[in-house]
């Protein structure tokens, strides 16, 4: 049975993650073209485009095995949600969540992609699906999975990850 570190390691990788460009979908699509008054930083693609940058932020923290840079990206109040893990709430604990699982694990490419973003003024919900190339105990493994993450706007308008729930198809699975 794998560690508990090891096991948080696998599914560090479907946390909000994107380097995707397509146009919002769904409410951000609606939600963009009923509030025409919104400046372009508020409106949904201004919240998209800003996700997209933290997530880009969080796939080169992640394949730098940087935790704090990590973590930065994430809420003070910020929680953790991983299969077979306790929540892990607040930014202190996931910067050392993430300390110890990059002590184990090495991130060699993660491809991550933005299916919805949901605008709802000061918050945010996306979803989308990520691919993961990473080796863990001198095997790679490369693993598919999906997300939801909440982000919610903090000081100085920066978006930040409120909430963020992750599911694992398994290490092993194919791309």
């Amino acid at each position: 049975m794998p560690s508990p570190i090891t096991r948080f390691a696998r599914a560090l990788p479907l946390l909000a993650l994107v380097a995707c460009n397509s146009a919002p979908t769904g409410a951000a699509q609606t939600a963009a073209s009923a509030a025409p008054s919104l400046s372009q930083a508020e409106a949904p693609a201004g919240v998209r485009a800003a996700i997209e940058a933290n997530n880009a932020r969080l796939i080169a923290a992640f394949v730098a095995g940087d935790a704090a840079g990590a973590a930065a990206l994430f809420a003070d109040d910020a929680v953790l949600l991983l299969p077979g893990l306790d929540a892990i709430e607040g930014r202190a604990a996931i910067e050392q969540a993430l300390a110890g699982a990059f002590g184990a694990v090495r991130y060699r490419s993660i491809d991550a992609r933005i299916e919805e973003v949901q605008f709802f003024g000061d918050y945010a919900l996306e979803r989308g699906t990520t691919v993961m190339v990473y080796e863990a105990g001198g095997q790679t493994f490369t693993d598919r999975g999906k997300y939801i993450v909440a982000w919610t706007r903090g000081p100085g308008g920066t978006w930040l990850i409120h909430r963020d729930v992750s599911n694992t198809s398994g290490p092993g699975a194919g791309a």
